[in-house]
């Protein structure tokens, strides 16, 4: 069909809507639209250039029209021939229909079985108001059958769906209304339809129906989560049979090791413990000869062979003391308790002193050691106790090992860049590369090289650690072996916990050149004071009694119990007690003395062979006041005490210008403060009552009367009431200087029971009359 428009020809065929191709009639109604018979069926043009379609179905007679058989009547209405007879028609009664057709489901199968709605669902209810449709497995087989609500000409109704999940296109159906899905996966899908009405008008809005697919119960997430569980459990038995067996072969293996090394380390200690003894047996030779010369021909002794034999014994003394401390030190090492406390230390000087211990205790023997060592300003900051047991160590070992006539010993140093290196080398045969490996290790021992404890360089190379050190050899057979050491320079790499001032390596002379000084308080010391000595050896209390009797009153207490009763009726100046005794230890001891207020103010020096930072804390924490270690100095521990006397005599004089003065109370214990802030309280609630009671204040401070006048003769110097009578000479001062009061007026107002009394009080305690210090 040709069809001209805006001037142009256009042409239309069945491919643009027209039911068919070849036209038969062609007429235009009274509204201008134009009516096409074809030989299928009427064609209506649009003005949109749209065609609507009439069939048989419609009310037409037949499909086919005769060619040029038709015509307009003159009321308008239109006659047709087909080959059926003739079609009539009014053209304006024939409208669109522009009503939307809703669609709604009507039927569902599920394997080809009718579907009846869920179970929730009353029996009123159609199914479609059906919101979601929950399959088995099983059920994957389904279809869906649907309807538009348009019944004029219901047959000509148009379908469009899609199943979200599985397509998301829309799929025109036609007029077909069922759709069939199969073995689909499980999951959630949403299926959605909409129609069109007879006259080709779609509706946009659609129905839908959730489709829910449920897995089988393989496939359910608490299946999967046995499945797992399974797989893990087998994966964890099989590595289990797999591991216990390697476990088993590794234990098999272990235990061949350890027995070995079990063995090794028993032969190792044996050894050790063999050649400790050998060491230990050296010196106490050298000490138990010359003393069994001294008993048996002291008199027949010159002053030059007693003073050598002297000197033979001190020397071997040191010597055991050196060997016991590194065995102390070794201990610590093991159980991690060693720590470092380091000071800076000049090198040079620190060097020299070392080697001519050295020299001096090796005078016999053909031994040099050549120094060449850095600047005199260069210094290290190390534990100055540590430090001399490396180089002891070190220099033992040389002069042990070499085995030779003449000892020669190379001891240098050289300042780098950061750092500090230290050599010791010997003239000796050397260690071979795989001893060398081993010579650090605990209890090894070169073989044919001398007798040894075998954990010297291991103690050297643990000390050399805790400074952040690094030390190694350097040697071959026959020609020495060169130790080197490696020093960071600064204190920057240790932490603040193991930093102290820097060491005085005179310190301890310093402290023995005053003990010929302060005559007059070792004086008062000889007449006056008494000493408690608390320790269980019987053998270190003779010793004591012996040093100490000439100067104190002594008394003795085997243990720290025995040493509280003693306290409490002896009454000492100074108590001198072990940490460790049976029943009651030192701590326990001092903590109970400190605690009393009958007792709290007497010093408390602790002697103990415990020196690590630890139980030094403790014994201070005890409230100690001075903390010694075994073995001791007699002439520094006897200036201690001398000390703590004196400053405790210091105290009590200043007493007698401080009574009442609060700022005073600083120089004394806390249990002390409470005890005078008590007692100067009491005595200002009070101090209008002439008759204030000693035994009153007693029982209000809670100490008996007996214990109440030691406490305050050994704290202030003087009796408790001449400790209140001074009291309220001096609250009378305060009202002297008001100038507002009479004599008489601050007698009585300060507690004396007539002016007469406070007039001779005053001038005794303060040298001149109340009158004349208000004249002055």
């Amino acid at each position: 069909m040709n069809c001209l428009h805006n001037d142009s020809l256009r042409v239309f065929t069945k491919k643009d809507g027209l039911s068919g191709n070849r036209i038969q009639y062609v007429t235009q109604d009274q509204s201008g639209r134009m009516w096409i018979a074809t030989t299928f069926g009427l064609n209506l043009l649009t003005n949109d250039y749209r065609f609507r379609i009439f069939l048989e179905e419609d009310g037409l007679s037949a499909n086919n029209f005769n060619t040029g058989s038709g015509c307009i009547l003159p009321n308008g209405n239109i006659l047709i021939a087909s080959v059926n007879g003739l079609t009539h028609f009014v053209p304006r009664d024939i409208q669109r229909n522009l009503n939307k057709a809703n669609v709604i489901l009507t039927n569902i199968w599920v394997n080809g079985e009718l579907k009846v709605p869920s179970s929730d669902l009353t029996s009123d209810e159609h199914i479609s108001r059906l919101e979601e449709l929950r399959l088995e497995y099983d059920q994957r087989f389904f279809s869906l059958e649907f309807s538009a609500l348009n019944y004029y000409l219901p047959q000509k109704n148009e379908y469009a769906y899609k199943l979200e999940g599985f397509n998301e296109t829309w799929i025109k159906a036609g007029h077909d209304r069922k759709v069939t899905y199969t073995n689909l996966s499980p999951g959630d899908y949403t299926f959605k339809v909409k129609a069109s009405n007879n006259d080709g008008i779609w509706n946009e809005e659609f129905t839908e129906l959730k489709i829910v697919i449920l897995p089988p119960w393989w496939d359910t997430w608490w299946a999967n989560l046995i499945f797992v569980l399974i797989l893990l459990s087998v994966v964890f038995f099989f590595r289990s049979y797999v591991a216990r067996g390697e476990r088993f072969k590794l234990e098999l293996k272990n235990k061949e090791l350890e027995t070995k090394q079990k063995e090794e380390l028993e032969n190792m200690k044996a050894q050790f413990f063999t050649n400790i003894s050998h060491e230990l047996r050296t010196p106490l030779s050298l000490i138990v000869a010359p003393i069994s010369s001294l008993i048996k021909k002291d008199d027949q002794l010159n002053t030059s062979e007693r003073t050598n034999i002297y000197s033979t014994i001190k020397k071997n003394c040191d010597r055991l003391l050196t060997l016991v401390d590194q065995l102390l030190y070794f201990r610590k090492l093991q159980s991690g308790k060693l720590k470092p406390m380091v000071g800076e230390v000049k090198v040079e000087k620190f060097v020299k002193e070392v080697v001519h211990k050295f020299q001096h205790s090796e005078e016999k023997r053909d031994v040099v050691i050549d120094v060449d060592c850095c600047s005199s300003n260069t210094t290290l900051w190390v534990d100055i106790n540590m430090f001399e047991n490396i180089f002891y160590n070190l220099i033992s070992n040389a002069i042990k090992n070499v085995d030779k006539s003449k000892v020669r010993i190379e001891l240098a140093c050289e300042e780098e860049k950061d750092s500090i290196l230290i050599w010791i080398k010997d003239n000796g045969v050397g260690i071979s590369e795989n001893d060398q490996k081993k010579i650090f290790d605990r209890f090894y021992q070169v073989e044919n090289h001398g007798i040894g404890t075998g954990i010297g360089l291991s103690f050297v190379k643990e000390i050399i650690d805790l400074h952040k050190a690094e030390i190694w050899i350097e040697s071959k057979l026959g020609e020495g072996a060169c130790f080197k050491m490696r020093f960071k320079k600064g204190n920057a790499h240790f932490p603040m916990s193991e930093l102290v001032s820097t060491i005085s390596t005179k310190q301890v002379d310093n402290l023995l050149t005053q003990v010929h000084e302060d005559s007059v308080i070792a004086d008062v010391v000889k007449k006056q004071a008494k000493l408690l000595i608390v320790e269980d050896s019987l053998e270190l209390c003779e010793y004591l009694k012996g040093e100490f009797k000439t100067d104190y009153k002594i008394k003795i207490a085997n243990n720290g119990k025995e040493g509280l009763k003693i306290t409490e009726s002896f009454y000492p100046d100074v108590i001198l007690s072990d940490v460790m005794m049976p029943e009651m230890d030192g701590l326990e001891f001092c903590k109970c003395v400190k605690t009393k207020i009958a007792t709290s103010h007497i010093p408390v020096v602790l002697l103990t062979a415990k020196s690590t930072d630890e139980e030094l804390y403790e014994g201070i924490e005890s409230g100690a006041d001075a903390y010694v270690t075994k073995p001791f100095n007699i002439d520094v521990l006897k200036l201690r005490i001398r000390k703590l006397i004196e400053t405790r005599n210091q105290i009590k004089k200043r007493f007698s210008n401080a009574i009442g003065n609060d700022e005073f109370i600083v120089d004394i214990s806390a249990s002390d403060k409470r005890l005078l802030k008590k007692l100067d309280d009491h005595i200002t609630n009070n101090i209008l009552n002439t008759d204030l009671s000693i035994e009153r204040i007693s029982e209000e401070i809670g100490i008996s009367r007996s214990h109440f006048h030691k406490k305050m003769k050994a704290l202030t110097g003087c009796s408790p009431s001449e400790y209140v009578r001074n009291y309220r000479l001096k609250k009378s001062i305060e009202l002297l200087k008001q100038n507002k009061y009479s004599i008489e007026e601050i007698s009585y107002s300060v507690g004396f029971s007539s002016p007469s009394y406070f007039s001779r009080s005053f001038t005794k305690f303060y040298g001149k009359s109340p009158k004349k210090y208000l004249e002055q």
